[in-house]
């Protein structure tokens, strides 16, 4: 049998609150299914009235995550002895099938032929004081810090799963960090992709070119987009790999909102907490460079990521039904 505390007179019948109650909350809650599935509408619709297709390598790429996205959704049903993994399977699952969908979202809202926001993202950095080129000059004085912004910020998806599977192991409350995150970075990725369609913007590196020799890095290695904007605005039949698909948002920085996003949820563990402060700063700061993008884009992304974070906590405060219990249920695994 349960054990219900008793509560006082004006919660008592109330049945969202429950004390030992073997019941939970999803790590990827209903709302997020919903938002995601109106994701996979808009894509398919936004395909259906335009001449734009995928590639055959897209249905490829899509074929061979079926297996890994199986074997999530098996852990995610049977791994309830093990709650820790089954949290890293229940996520794996979701930024599975998420992630093609914002990237598709994010190159086709770079259709509209909206014009270019460079000009006004070059002037918000001069009225800032930010010279562009001199802040590249600084980096080129350190190649060895090079290599390790370099890493850190071609490697956001390798990134965000590493912090997904340490987040799922190491944190006291796993499933409400876990969920935290899952839920903050999928927002994030679907705001910025919007917001930023209606700042398209080549990039830094393009606008003030031609640039000066530096000893250390192509000045233009933040441009490596290029082409994929230019074809989705001058080319009505183009044809999208979703295995080759760059991140096309200029501003906001999306980088730095996953910076600030991987920070905040490493606030209850004191030694990631430091780690991640010191890589996400490097991160962030390779942005310029490594991103080509303008100051204007850091600050925007950091804005924007820590309302989303904000939003967040306040809906999680929301009250939420539960169900009310059959005592005679046996009690699962907590996490």
């Amino acid at each position: 049998m349960l054990s219900i505390t008793t509560l006082p007179s004006s919660t008592q019948h109330d049945p969202t609150i429950v004390t030992g109650s073997p019941v939970q909350r999803a790590l990827v809650e209903q709302w997020l299914w919903i938002t995601f599935l109106l994701l996979c509408f808009l894509d398919t619709a936004w395909l259906a009235v335009t001449s734009l297709t995928l590639s055959s390598n897209s249905w490829w790429m899509l074929i061979r995550l079926l297996p890994f996205a199986m074997l999530c959704m098996w852990g995610s049903v049977r791994l309830n002895r093990w709650p820790r993994f089954k949290l890293l399977c229940e996520g794996s699952l979701f930024m599975t099938v998420a992630w093609p969908a914002l990237r598709l979202l994010n190159h086709l809202t770079m259709t509209t032929g909206l014009p270019l926001a460079d000009i006004q993202l070059a002037a918000a950095d001069n009225m800032m004081g930010f010279d562009w080129i001199t802040y590249l000059g600084l980096l080129d004085r350190a190649p060895t810090l090079l290599g390790i912004m370099d890493f850190l910020y071609t490697s956001l998806s390798i990134y965000v799963a590493a912090f997904f599977i340490i987040v799922a192991l190491f944190s006291r409350e796993p499933l409400m960090a876990c969920r935290e995150f899952i839920s903050i970075f999928f927002l994030s990725a679907l705001t910025f992709s919007l917001v930023g369609s209606f700042f398209p913007a080549l990039s830094a590196a393009t606008h003030y070119a031609p640039l000066p020799e530096f000893n250390h890095f192509d000045p233009h290695i933040g441009a490596y987009h290029l082409d994929h904007l230019v074809a989705l605005r001058t080319d009505i039949d183009h044809r999208l790999n979703l295995a080759n698909m760059p991140g096309l948002v200029t501003f906001p920085s999306f980088h730095t909102a996953i910076g600030i996003i991987a920070i905040y949820c490493c606030r209850s563990m004191p030694l990631l907490l430091a780690l991640s402060l010191l890589l996400n700063s490097l991160m962030i700061a390779s942005t310029p460079l490594f991103g080509a993008h303008y100051l204007i884009d850091i600050i925007g992304g950091t804005f924007i990521a820590i309302a989303i974070i904000a939003l967040y906590r306040i809906g999680s405060r929301l009250p939420v039904h539960i169900p009310p219990i059959d005592d005679r249920a046996p009690a699962t695994n907590s996490y």
